[in-house]
């Protein structure tokens, strides 16, 4: 079990054993790389989809940027073209980001981002 105490936090994280709760415990509360699961749950053994990646990805180098500065590198458009992304989509300006920013990720050729697909061990080695 994980305790989270700070200033503006208190939550309880049952699902996290003793050899990870230093790591989720700064992944979460110290730099806020990562969300937490409905019921303050971390799922560490879960499968991410696309969208999720994109997002902790986005967050990680938005932590970076703060810390050595923006990459001041030419922004691309691919992400206009992906028919499957909306303007109101929770994880729309980490996609964004993540595919025009820091050229990370890229959708698929059919111009779709797959958001809710899996990701394959495959994928992520491909980033």
């Amino acid at each position: 079990m994980l305790y989270i105490v700070d200033e503006t936090t208190n939550i309880i994280i049952t699902d996290v054993d003793d050899n990870n709760k230093d790591l989720v415990k700064k992944l979460v509360s110290e730099y806020g790389l990562m969300q937490l699961m409905p019921d303050n749950k971390f799922m560490g053994n879960r499968e991410m989809t696309r969208y999720e990646l994109a997002f902790d990805l986005n967050n990680y180098l938005m932590l970076l940027e703060s810390k050595i500065g923006d990459p001041k590198s030419p922004l691309r458009n691919r992400s206009s073209e992906l028919s499957d992304l909306s303007s109101n989509h929770w994880a729309n300006t980490a996609v964004i980001n993540i595919v025009d920013k820091y050229k990370i990720m890229d959708g698929y050729p059919q111009n779709v981002f797959g958001g809710n697909q899996k990701l394959t061990r495959y994928e992520v080695s491909a980033l």
